[in-house]
This record gives structure tokens, C-alpha cells and sequence, in this order.
């Protein structure tokens, strides 16, 4: 199988050859246990011959995006109340506090697709961790430390590296656009992507943002002419996947694309990648992402009421599971039962991690429990993964309905409190002397979409 990284090296090898062909005829993409050498690795790589692989490594994978480091916040050099309110309309703090957290995780189409989309092209460490750390606190207080870096930053640049006032100024166009309705000016938003795009930033991210604003027409003039002269040059800094979603979709569905031909003869040579858009097309054309969503949570409701028995916290889950059976009894609309659910669960998620960072000694058949469900657990948390991917597919291919704009955010906002769940579960293992639970290679390949 292709890797996202391979597949990657192939789009911007035949961008660097048409660029040349161009030139000569026309004259002118557990904290967090080894992130990077995972993403580096392939997929469905492990040294067991094919077995499935203790959680460590594809733990990572699964849930290193949601699990980010903790970011160290510094003084401001102006007040919060001034930083924010350069960019953004703020009649009443309460409500703004309530937008901030409400949109995190809502999808669009254009441009953005959504800032935890775009948040791994980050080239520089720090200003990922701040990424990571707003897209889990969408709060002014991490919003104002996002525009502080975006006006601060260390400007020293680091070829293949990028810099970090560069990416804070990426980070804080992105976060412009998850909150199209709260910005004071939207033209703002294109000047911050040419700053990280410059000579002084480099950033691959922001070139393939801004290719994608004239591909939409969004935030900049739509202008095929400018899409592809962007989209086909590139820096000589970390790629972006960014770039490698966005020529897939023009190859799908911008036909007045001059190179479009070009790329697909190319890419169709890789067999593996003709398998890669077969699978993202089916997945994009299934309808049936409800019940299967349903179907997530209630096995996690079954797999945390065997926790919490391990634990000794079965009557704390079972005031928990009376809440959500109501829910499911009284409630009105099956998505907004899914999310009032989802909610819920969450909270039970919490209270179980927060149980087992205090170690507890289990032996017997409470240790035997709790290794069933941890395994039961890593298998749900790949199923989760795949859904995540796929509501991301269909808002990059912009075929969002009803129950994507509703389920693809909540299954974000969930993803958290399931990997938070699973990394304490982990670590108690351990302890215990236990191995971690496998999760299986294959599966989380095939549940790999982006």
C-alpha cells in the first residue's frame, strides 16, 4: 500500500516535472509516542509479519492529532481584549466565548475545510502545540495568544523548517476562517497567508491555501491560472497534505483545469492510488453515517460499563447510563439524540480516565475486566477514527448534508474524550504489567481517509 507520505512525494515529483516542462515551453501535503516516525512509516507497516501491533504506534496515529502537548502560554504584550478585537466583532465576551467553542470543529466549504484539518501542515512545533492547544481550548485566552504569536513570533527562518512567526500567521488566517461570522474583515485573511507564503516564512501550507482561495473564489479572486501556478511550486520546506487533498479534488471536479488531464495520466500510473480514489468515492456516496454512529456509541457505552466495573465505579456509570437511556427514551430528532449522547458519554469517559490516573492495583478478575474492555475499546476507537476521516471527506469534496454539518463536528469534540480514555488505559496497563492493547495495522489503514 501507497503511504499518505509516499503518495505525497509522488504529486509534488510530477509537480516539480510539469513545472519544468512549463518553464521549458512557455517561458516562465502518549505525548505524543514518536508522532513524527509514525507518520513517517507506513500505514500498515509492523515488524510482526503482519500481526497487529501493540497500541503504541498505531495509538499514535489514530489519536496524535487530538493529543497534543501542552502549550506554554507567555505574557501578552497588549491586553487580550485589544489583540482579539483587531480581528474579531465582540458585542458581549459570554456569547463570544460561546461562538468560539460552538465552531471549533464546524466544517466548511472553500478555502478551509476546517482548522483541524489543516493543523498538521504546521511546520514549526510550537505554534502546532498552540494549534492543538485551541482547537481543545477554543477559548479568547488561547485566541489571544494565537494573535500575540501572529504579531511576535520569532521570525528566524529555518530552511525545511519554516518559521515560527510564519506559521502563527498561517494559524491565525486559518482560525479567521473557522470563524467566518465573528471577523471584523475578511480581506485581512488573504495579506496573512502572502506573509507566511514570502521569502521570510516559506510555508507549503500557506501556498496550498492560498491555490485553494482562487480555486474556490472565497477569499481571493477565482483564478485557475493563479490555483495551478501555486499549487505546482512549492517550497523547500515540509510538505503539505493540504496540497495533496486539494489536487485530488480538482482532479475530480474542476474540469477547467488546464493540468487536470496531466495529474490524473500521471497518478493513474500508481495503481495504489487508483485503489485510494476508489475508496475515498465510496465512502463519500454512503448514507448511512447515523446509524453507524449510533452503533460507536453504543458499543462505547457497553465498553465503559466494563471499565467501570474493573474499576469498582459501577454504580457512578450506571447514574451516567440512566441519563443517557432517558436521553434515548425522550429525546426528540436522532442527531440531536446522538449529540446530547455524545455529550454524555464523554462526561463517563472522564470521570473513568480521571479513575485511572490515580493507578489503581486491579488483580484478578478486575485486571482480566479491564484488559477485555481496553481491547474492545482500541477496536471502537478505530471505527471512530474511520468515521472521523470520512465526514472530513465530505467536507472537502463539499457534499455535506444534515447529518454530516451535525455528526462530523460532534464526532471531533468525542474523538477527544475517546483518546483521552484509551491513553490512560494504556498507561494503566502497563503499570499493571500488562501489555497494551493491539490494534490492528490493517485496520487503521483501512480506515485511513486523509
Amino acid at each position: 500500500m501507497i503511504t499518505k507520505i509516499a503518495k505525497i512525494s509522488i504529486l509534488s515529483a510530477i509537480c516539480l516535472a510539469m513545472t519544468n516542462v512549463s518553464a521549458f515551453n512557455l517561458g516562465d501535503f502518549a505525548k505524543k509516542l514518536q508522532e513524527a516516525a509514525n507518520k513517517a512509516a507506513p500505514a500498515g507497516a509492523n515488524s510482526g509479519g503482519g500481526k497487529s501491533q501493540s497500541a503504541g504506534g498505531m495509538f499514535d496515529q489514530v489519536c496524535g492529532r487530538v493529543l497534543g502537548e501542552p502549550f506554554q502560554k507567555v505574557t501578552l504584550k497588549e491586553s487580550q481584549d485589544a489583540l482579539i478585537q483587531r480581528y474579531f466583532n465582540v458585542a458581549d465576551s459570554t456569547e463570544f466565548e460561546k461562538a468560539l467553542r460552538a465552531g471549533v470543529n464546524v466544517g466548511h466549504k472553500g478555502t478551509l475545510v476546517n482548522l483541524r484539518t489543516h493543523t498538521p501542515d504546521l511546520q514549526d512545533k510550537k505554534i502546532k502545540r498552540l494549534a492543538e492547544s485551541f482547537l481543545l481550548d477554543p477559548s479568547s485566552d488561547m485566541l489571544a495568544q494565537v494573535i500575540h504569536f501572529a504579531q511576535n513570533g520569532d521570525r528566524y527562518f529555518v530552511e525545511k523548517e519554516g518559521s515560527e512567526w510564519g506559521d502563527a500567521q498561517v494559524l491565525l488566517a486559518m482560525v479567521l476562517m473557522q470563524y467566518p461570522d465573528l471577523v471584523k474583515d475578511k480581506g485581512a485573511i488573504l495579506p496573512l497567508l502572502k506573509s507566511a507564503d514570502a521569502v521570510g516564512a516559506k510555508s507549503n501550507l500557506a501556498r496550498a491555501l492560498i491555490a485553494r482561495a482562487h480555486l474556490f473564489g472565497d477569499y481571493a479572486t477565482k483564478d485557475l491560472r493563479e490555483f495551478d501556478g501555486r499549487i505546482v511550486t512549492q517550497h523547500n520546506t515540509p510538505k503539505a497534505r493540504t496540497k495533496t487533498l486539494t489536487i485530488e479534488w480538482a482532479i475530480e471536479n474542476e474540469p477547467g483545469w488546464n493540468r487536470r488531464q496531466q495529474y490524473e495520466e500521471q497518478l493513474k500510473m500508481q495503481a495504489d492510488f487508483a485503489a485510494s480514489m476508489t475508496k475515498k468515492k465510496n465512502a463519500r456516496s454512503r448514507n448511512d453515517m447515523l446509524p453507524r454512529v449510533v452503533a460507536l456509541l453504543d458499543k462505547g457505552d457497553e465498553i465503559n460499563q466494563m471499565t467501570a466495573e474493573a474499576l469498582g465505579a459501577g454504580p457512578q456509570i450506571a447514574q451516567i447510563q440512566a441519563r443517557i437511556d432517558q436521553v434515548k427514551k425522550e429525546g426528540s430528532g436522532e442527531q440531536n439524540i446522538v449529540k446530547v449522547r455524545a455529550s454524555i458519554t464523554a462526561e463517563a469517559e472522564a470521570m473513568l480516565a480521571a479513575a485511572m490516573q490515580k493507578s489503581p492495583k486491579l488483580e484478578g478478575d478486575a485486571k482480566a475486566k479491564l484488559a477485555a474492555a481496553n481491547k474492545l475499546r482500541a477496536d471502537n476507537l478505530i471505527v471512530h477514527y474511520g468515521l472521523v476521516g470520512e465526514a472530513g471527506l465530505k467536507f472537502i469534496s463539499g457534499e455535506m448534508d444534515e447529518v454530516v454539518n451535525v455528526v462530523g463536528p460532534m464526532l471531533n469534540e468525542y474523538m477527544v474524550s475517546a483518546c483521552t480514555v484509551m491513553d490512560r488505559s494504556v498507561k494503566l496497563s502497563e503499570k499493571l504489567g500488562d501489555p497494551p492493547p493491539a490494534m490492528d495495522p490493517k485496520a487503521v489503514a483501512d480506515a485511513e481517509f486523509m
